[in-house]
């Protein structure tokens, strides 16, 4: 069994309705993955890298260290990325932590390329559903929140 579909029986066992949709979707032709210089993958949506050609996971680390968060409360990550943020966010004590991810896409070049096992069950991931639908599911002044800038970037009309 290859990475991939590893992932997607781990994501059934969670969410079999995300894990169906992923699995349906074909590999995504306008995302790039390469190797970041310290051998982890790094996807690039458009000309954008998503984390940093270097070490991500250095960047990550950077990016989460000044990240005030209320314990009590959920955290809601807007932007996947390859989840190195998410990997560090996972390390600070919350009330548990949600992915907002508008690209299905992304989310399966994701799962073709990054263990998802340590996600799992601390991480919720939220992917490609509507904004109304994200809010009817809890109020956004009851979330830490915490922003994936690259993410940000390519997406900017949904966050």
């Amino acid at each position: 069994m290859n990475l991939f579909e590893n992932n997607i029986k781990l994501l059934r066992g969670h969410d079999p309705e995300l894990a169906r949709r992923a699995a349906e979707i074909p590999l995504p032709a306008d995302i790039a993955v390469a190797a970041a210089k310290n051998g982890m993958p790094v996807p690039q949506v458009r000309s954008i890298l998503l984390h940093s050609s270097y070490d991500p996971g250095r960047e990550a680390q950077n990016a989460v260290s000044g990240f005030v968060h209320d314990n009590g409360r959920r955290t809601a990550v807007f932007g996947l990325g390859f989840g190195y943020h998410v990997r560090e966010l996972m390390e600070k004590p919350s009330g548990g932590i949600c992915v907002i991810e508008p690209s299905l896409p992304l989310f399966r070049a994701f799962l073709e390329h990054v263990d998802l096992e340590p996600f799992l069950p601390a991480t919720r991931f939220w992917v490609g559903e509507p904004v109304p639908k994200l809010l009817a599911r809890q109020r956004p002044s009851e979330w830490n929140l915490f922003v994936h800038k690259p993410s940000a970037q390519i997406s900017d009309e949904y966050f």
